[in-house]
């Protein structure tokens, strides 16, 4: 999963139930954008990853029969280094600070390095 939409073979079969006018948004939106309803649906896929709470964390992997394919819109070096870094596009620096407390992510991973917000 890279940044971008993009698909080689399309041998499954994804459904959704939804109402019509749910359909109907998502298919106006895909057009807006260019896109087939599928493209549109994977792609926004992609985009919730690059929102999640810290860096790190906007990773997703997904086996594929060809290998592993990757999405880490921001990239793996937070993640493979150890470090805790706030994705600003997600939560704000209070918010950051009472997930970094309730995780206790200094007592369960003394070795990450946290970089403070700002």
């Amino acid at each position: 999963m890279s940044g971008k939409a993009t698909t080689k073979v399309r041998n499954e079969r994804l459904e959704a139930r939804v109402s019509r006018d749910q359909k109907a948004l998502f298919q106006r939106a895909a057009e807006l954008q260019g896109r087939t309803l599928t493209d549109f649906v994977i792609a926004s896929v992609h985009d919730a990853v690059a929102t999640w709470p810290e860096t790190a964390t906007c990773v997703a992997v997904r086996q594929r029969p060809d290998g592993m394919e990757v999405c880490a819109p921001h990239g793996l070096a937070d993640l493979l280094d150890g470090i805790w870094r706030v994705n600003p596009i997600r939560v704000t620096p209070a918010i950051s600070e009472a997930r970094l407390a309730r995780q206790r992510v200094r007592v369960r991973w003394p070795r990450v390095r946290v970089v403070p917000p700002g």
